[in-house]
């Protein structure tokens, strides 16, 4: 089965979350329901993939909302912010602000849930990228065939330690493998190779 996707929903005007709150529901999404944007701010985290934020909320309003939720998803949660304000100058403020999209009120239900769709695939696309780009770094800080650092990671920890405050001696040990063709002239390279990893993990 697969796993729903998590809709944060700020709206203080309890008719219309109410409303909206039942459409996602229903329509199998994971829902989570603030009534202001205070609440919103403590809904906020990482599993947020969509929001609907109304703009104009007591207290907090729904600019600082997105603002927050793009920070802690790192901007791969899709805001959709839904207002009364329609005004070109508004949709672009919102816009400008970090918001993905915008839904002027009364909100129509099939449109909401195909916006809600559209945002659900690009979200999905947003944090595919996210994981293979943390991948692709991953591999290249580390030597395919031991999993140690590369030369590079060491390069960057050596220069930060170097321009850091000293505060205790500093210590580098560098490793040679005597003979180590022999090795694999004699017994071949998989053997060779094994004989790095050994000494890796050591």
């Amino acid at each position: 089965m697969a796993e729903r996707t998590t809709v944060l929903l700020a709206e203080d005007d309890p008719v219309s979350r109410r409303i909206m709150a039942h459409l996602l529901e229903h329509n199998d999404y994971e829902v989570l329901v603030a009534e202001d944007g205070s609440e919103a701010l403590g809904l906020i985290g990482p599993g947020v993939e969509v929001a609907l934020i109304d703009w104009m909320m007591p207290g907090v309003d729904g600019m600082e909302v997105c603002r927050r939720l793009k920070e802690a998803t790192g901007s791969t949660a899709y805001v959709i912010m839904v207002t009364s304000r329609a005004e070109k100058s508004d949709i672009v403020h919102a816009l400008d602000e970090g918001a993905d999209d915008y839904m002027t009120k009364p909100v129509d239900h099939e449109e909401l849930l195909a916006r809600v769709r559209a945002a659900e695939r690009v979200a999905t696309r947003e944090q595919q990228l996210a994981r293979a780009w943390t991948e692709a770094r991953s591999e290249a800080d580390r030597d395919g065939l031991t999993g140690l650092f590369t030369r590079r990671v060491f390069d960057r920890a050596l220069a930060g330690v170097s321009e850091a405050p000293r505060r205790a001696p500093l210590a580098l040990l560098m490793i040679d493998l005597d003979h180590f063709k022999r090795i694999n002239d004699s017994h071949g390279h998989q053997v060779g190779d094994e004989v790095l990893r050994e000494v890796a993990e050591a």
